[in-house]
């Protein structure tokens, strides 16, 4: 029990750290939120419905935030080369990584939640969009999060942005590729009314949220990888894996 304390005192000490030097960041959104929440209850209205510029708007500004949020993760100790200062702490690489990925996550989706509840996120007027809903953006959106963390970690400078691109890209466009071919194959055995409910429950439902713990586990991955010094990724666990649960998926949807 001791030492369970006493590592859990070691966590919210890195929590609180964490929380100290991205305070201005994490807390940004903070008055655009509530001045549009105030704007809104003076109006009565549940939601403000936004035309296509101000959606395109609002979508690149939690892409944007995503990649800082990321970023911001290990990006500074990299640039300072602090990186082996930070992992001499009496923690492992592991509890360093889930505390800092975990605070920007919780913190990015708690902005785009509370943006949900204010503003209708209608992508269907985006021509690029129209055939995602919103899951499908919260989807990119924490790949690019999770991704722009690794990049921190994996690169320098502008490079960062380009791993960014490539690796959220690629991986958003996999998952929806593949889920596209399920839901190909399932309207092709069906009618559209004689769809069994479990079975659309779960391709709507199920294949997204198994495709989202994929991709976010490849970068995690990575960024575990990098932080052990980079031992030989044929010997690293989480490689072999997530290497054998992305080719048995493949197959499976073939």
């Amino acid at each position: 029990m001791p030492f369970f304390l006493t590592n859990c005192h070691k966590l919210v000490r890195l929590l609180q750290n964490e929380w100290r030097k991205n305070m201005l960041l994490f807390t940004f959104p903070l008055p655009c939120l509530g001045g549009l929440q105030l704007y809104l209850m003076t109006l009565r209205q549940p939601q403000l419905n936004l035309d296509q510029t101000g959606l395109l708007i609002l979508l690149i500004f939690f892409v944007v935030l995503a990649i800082s949020y990321g970023l911001q993760a290990f990006s500074g100790e990299a640039d300072r080369q602090t990186l082996d200062f930070l992992l001499t702490k009496p923690l492992s690489p592991l509890a360093i990584l889930t505390v800092k990925y975990i605070t920007s996550l919780v913190i990015l989706l708690f902005w785009f939640s509370w943006a949900s509840h204010l503003l209708r996120i209608d992508l269907e007027k985006i021509a690029l969009l129209r055939d995602f809903d919103q899951d499908w953006f919260l989807l990119f959106l924490i790949i690019i999060h999770v991704v722009s963390l690794f990049s921190g970690l994996l690169a320098k400078g502008l490079e960062r942005l380009l791993v960014i691109s490539l690796m959220s890209g690629g991986l958003a466009l996999i998952s929806y590729q593949l889920w596209s071919r399920l839901f190909e194959l399932l309207m092709a055995n069906y009618y559209i009314i004689d769809i069994p409910p479990y079975q659309l429950a779960f391709v709507l439902k199920g294949v997204p949220l198994i495709f989202t713990i994929g991709s976010l586990a490849i970068p995690l991955a990575g960024s575990l990888w990098i932080l052990k010094s980079r031992l030989k990724l044929w010997r690293f666990g989480p490689a072999q894996w997530l290497s054998g649960l992305w080719i048995l998926l493949f197959l499976l949807i073939l």
